[in-house]
């Protein structure tokens, strides 16, 4: 699945959102979207981790190393984009505290899938080398079991050069089969190291935006604090205003029954 193109279309030339609710949705749109990918992702890391167990095995064949490497690219190219996603959404400028937090579930849910995915990568390293090392000792043993034999051999100057010409053309014949199976381990560890950095890279570029998001969600929540107090500040004022109204009323009603008390009996008094 890919996603920079509809990136571009959701916010044009810019990443600035404005807050409306068309923006809102467009972002939560693709968030599914990413979600839907670390999914894809996480499928994929049980199939490497399966073809990373066959290494060095009996198991272990050139479709299996091949396999490997296709499953490790795709993952890799998905993680590369899924990071590019994620660092348009982070400058988004949306507000919205439940889509942050959707965010923030996602960056988590991603982390953890590079964090595998670099685990299995350098195990995969680890066991080529491992391989290309036992091979290499192989040859060399082979090379030495090889040269003694032709010695041992050594009836007379006709069978000796003979076997000593045969013995020489095994040994060349082994030696470029094991060099072509080194080269290509070799070529194999290459490239899973140059994921494991890109990896790296890519799980460092997301520790900065959790670490942003986290920043930003704190002040979201701190504002809707803020104004959760004003609010609740202006209510209590109000509810203050309205007793002090109301006392006052009774005040007023108070001195206006004593003032006709007071005429009342005067006019009697004058009677």
């Amino acid at each position: 699945m890919s996603f920079g193109i509809e990136v571009e279309k959701a916010w044009g030339s810019s990443v600035k959102a404005k807050g409306t609710t068309s923006d809102l949705n467009e972002q939560n749109r693709i968030l599914g979207q990413v979600s839907a990918v670390i999914e894809d992702m996480s499928h994929n890391l049980v199939t490497i981790t399966k073809l990373v167990k066959k290494l060095g095995t009996s198991t272990d064949t050139v479709s299996v190393r091949r396999e490997l490497q296709d499953v490790m690219r795709r993952t890799q190219s998905a993680a590369t984009e899924t990071s590019d996603v994620l660092k348009h959404l982070s400058h988004s400028g949306q507000n919205d505290v439940k889509f942050r937090l959707h965010q923030k579930r996602i960056h988590s849910d991603f982390q953890g899938i590079l964090s595998r995915f670099s685990e299995l990568s350098k195990l995969a390293a680890q066991k080529e080398r491992q391989f290309v090392a036992r091979e290499e000792e192989e040859n060399q043993s082979t090379k030495t079991k090889t040269n003694k034999f032709g010695l041992e051999e050594e009836n007379d100057l006709e069978n000796f050069l003979m076997q000593d010409f045969q013995n020489q053309q095994l040994i060349q014949r082994e030696a470029e089969y094991h060099e072509s199976v080194v080269k290509e381990r070799e070529k194999g560890i290459r490239y899973i190291e140059s994921t494991i950095q890109e990896i790296n890279q890519i799980y460092k570029d997301l520790a900065f935006m959790v670490n942003e998001q986290g920043a930003v969600i704190d002040t979201i929540e701190s504002n809707v604090t803020s104004a959760y107090d004003r609010v609740d500040s202006g209510r209590s004022q109000l509810i203050q205003a309205a007793e002090d109204h109301q006392k006052s009323r009774n005040r007023i009603c108070c001195l206006l029954l004593i003032l006709i008390i007071v005429l009342f009996i005067l006019v009697l008094l004058l009677k």
